[in-house]
């Protein structure tokens, strides 16, 4: 090692110096061979304190990009089509494109850009800013998703099938905010967010009629405890929304993205003060098995007393299994979910899920009922394919109105689907 060597460099050149002096070995050269050896060690001085000025600059990594671009088949029929019959419908899309330039300022602070596209829109985010002053503790400031339903938190390479309904109808995606969240001792981790919202009231716009900003605000708290096989996680999210006085009406799919209608449908409300959504989650992973639920329930706060109040609720529960018996997803606690496979070579894995929402409310609107079964196939970390097959059952006193009931008088109740997809990940 040379850096003992000049940690005091004028030490190091003087005992040169009179060691060289000193030797009547070299006499005839001695004056060359000092000025050579000055040289010498001025050069790795100069390298060195390069060296240390370079340790000292912030770890500055350069931009790196990722994508995902998702291919989907739908075919479906009965109360999946509805509008046209119940007859076999079908189609072929761009499910989602997903581009993200990731970029390290510093070892406490990065930036995400975001372009995401589907067969409907393109769409540009300007994306988020992230601050984490160490691996506990992190902020997001920008387009992001927000921290309250578990199932919400996976991205699309996440995703073995659509979100489930209650998740969907529940809680949102991206919108604009500030989030924070804090991992605490023991597996306890606790955050908390402010966002404008445009999923529930009026158009959608995010203002209400006086053109003042819609805000949502939510808090999510977990637990969680692994050991080497196994992870147990609960937890529990609460949510308020601001609606503005407007109307809100709420619809939801069952599972299949390109269907014609939509199977769940609630009653309407002309004028809303503000709406909140409990959440609660619970999953359990054992080796290649796994086990995930969550519960949902949101009530609406009418303006006018004298018109009834509206009340929602939904669940679901996954379960899933990797066929080569080892083979099972990594846990986030930081984030406080799974991510993807711990092997994703040749891998299969087959799952199962039972949904229900109901947003029936004084006798109106509808709940489905929805079965699916599924299976994954992980060619490579970069392309998997996916299939699932969906069965559903719809009711409720909506069940007798368009687009459930045709002129005719034939209504459709039920319904099957199919829902194919390939993934293309780099």
């Amino acid at each position: 090692m040379i850096n003992p060597m000049y940690r005091n460099l004028k030490k190091t050149l003087n005992y040169s110096v009179i060691a060289v002096c000193c030797s009547s070995t070299f006499a005839s050269n001695a004056q060359d061979t000092v000025e050579q050896r000055l040289e010498k060690l001025e050069k790795k001085l100069k390298t060195y304190q390069e060296q240390e000025q370079e340790k000292k600059k912030p770890n500055v990594s350069k931009t790196r990009f990722a994508g995902l671009v998702q291919m989907d088949y739908n075919q479906y029929n009965g109360v999946y089509n509805a509008n046209n019959e119940g007859a076999t419908g079908s189609d072929v899309f761009v499910r989602r494109v997903h581009l993200r330039a990731f970029h390290k300022a510093n070892d406490k602070l990065d930036y995400v850009l975001l372009l995401l596209a589907d067969d409907d829109s393109t769409r540009f985010f300007v994306g988020f800013a992230r601050y984490q002053p160490n691996n506990k503790t992190e902020f997001r400031i920008g387009k992001i998703k927000e921290d309250r339903s578990f199932s919400v938190q996976y991205i699309g390479e996440e995703l073995t099938a659509e979100r489930p309904m209650v998740a969907n109808a529940f809680a949102t995606a991206f919108q604009w905010g500030i989030q924070g969240h804090r991992l605490f001792d023991h597996g306890f981790r606790l955050s908390a967010g402010i966002f404008e919202d445009k999923k529930y009231a009026g158009d959608k716009d995010g203002r209400d009629a006086n053109d003042k900003l819609e805000l949502g605000y939510n808090t999510r708290g977990t637990w969680s405890y692994m050991t080497n096989d196994s992870v147990f996680h609960l937890g529990a999210s609460y949510a308020l929304r601001e609606l503005g006085k407007e109307k809100i009406a709420l619809t939801e799919r069952a599972g299949i993205r390109n269907a014609t209608n939509r199977l769940v449908q609630a009653p309407s409300l002309d004028a809303a003060n503000d709406t909140t959504i409990i959440m609660g989650e619970i999953a359990y992973q054992k080796n290649a098995f796994r086990i995930e639920g969550e519960y949902g329930k949101m009530d609406v706060d009418a303006v006018d007393s004298s018109v009834n109040d509206l009340s929602f609720s939904g669940y679901y529960v996954t379960a899933s299994y990797f066929l080569n018996g080892e083979t099972h997803l990594n846990y986030n606690v930081k984030y406080a979910k799974f991510g993807r496979p711990t092997n994703e070579n040749g891998i299969w894995e087959v799952y199962a899920r039972y949904s229900v929402l109901d947003l029936i409310d004084h006798n109106e609107g509808t709940k489905a009922e929805v079965s699916m079964i599924g299976t994954n196939y992980y060619i490579n970390p970069n392309i998997n394919l996916q299939l699932q097959y969906y069965d559903a059952q719809v009711s409720g006193p909506d069940i007798t109105k368009s687009p459930f009931t045709s002129t005719t008088g034939q209504t459709y109740n039920d319904g099957s689907a199919i829902a194919a997809r390939v993934s293309y990940r780099f």
